[in-house]
């Protein structure tokens, strides 16, 4: 974190645009590992616990960005933390039109922008119409909050799908993205780069003007990516089956 941003800023878990911030208050009411990750809803209503949190995701909801109806921004984190953010809402709102409104997202965005091995999409800050070629790249960041994204939905809907999608990023870009030790990120990972060094691209193949293909720390250039290099794929690998069986932990 840089010491000029405070927490929430950093760690943008809860933004107007970015949305998906209803699992602070989920988690912050204990369920993590009932309500939120099953959708039940009797877990939600449980009165034996103040409901305030439960208001303040829908006003999260209500306030942020309408991923409901579409795609409402086209930066690269927003739109890895955001389209998911009406299904999170679902397990509040029974809404089954809130979690598919999820899965529209995810088709528009990858549909338009997704032409991209190893299942991201061109996203080199913005997403640019008529920017989709293999030259174009994914942020480390957005890379991670895929995942995160994927992770959560296969929590929450049960689909193998999006577990397949977590897999398809762990293996394919998230490894070189980083260095081998894990200390340095790309700001991007592109498809096509035959020279990823400190030196800016030009004839916009990138919005930003800063070299982001280099590995770097993230202090200077690369000002948001150094809080989002760890995701979370291995504690969500293992899931517990309807009749109650768990995989082995080891």
């Amino acid at each position: 974190m840089r010491p000029s941003r405070t927490v929430l800023d950093s760690t943008r878990w809860v933004r107007p645009d970015g949305g998906g911030g209803e699992e602070v208050p989920y988690w912050l009411r204990g369920y993590g590992d009932r309500g939120h990750v099953t959708g039940d809803a009797r877990v939600l209503g449980d009165t034996r616990v103040d409901t305030a949190l439960l208001d303040l995701t829908r006003r999260t909801h209500r306030y942020s960005a309408d991923w409901t109806t579409g795609v409402p921004t086209l930066h690269n984190g927003n739109i890895t933390q955001g389209f998911r953010e009406p299904a999170q809402f679902s397990v509040l709102s029974a809404d089954d039109n809130h979690r598919a409104a999820a899965c529209r997202n995810y088709d528009a965005v990858m549909r338009q922008y997704g032409q991209f091995p190893g299942g991201g999409f061109v996203g080199d800050e913005n997403a640019r119409p008529g920017f989709g070629d293999p030259r174009q790249g994914f942020e480390t960041w957005g890379i991670v909050e895929f995942m995160g994204s994927h992770e959560l939905l296969t929590r929450l809907t049960g689909d193998a799908v999006w577990a397949d999608r977590t897999e398809e990023l762990a293996f394919n870009l998230l490894p070189v993205s980083l260095d081998q030790a894990g200390r340095v990120a790309h700001y991007v990972t592109s498809a096509n780069s035959v020279q990823p060094d400190n030196a800016p691209k030009r004839r916009r193949q990138f919005q930003n003007g800063f070299a982001m293909p280099a590995y770097k720390p993230g202090i200077g250039d690369y000002r948001c990516c150094p809080h989002n290099y760890g995701p979370s794929a291995k504690s969500h690998r293992r899931l517990a089956g309807t009749s109650g069986w768990r995989p082995d932990s080891r």
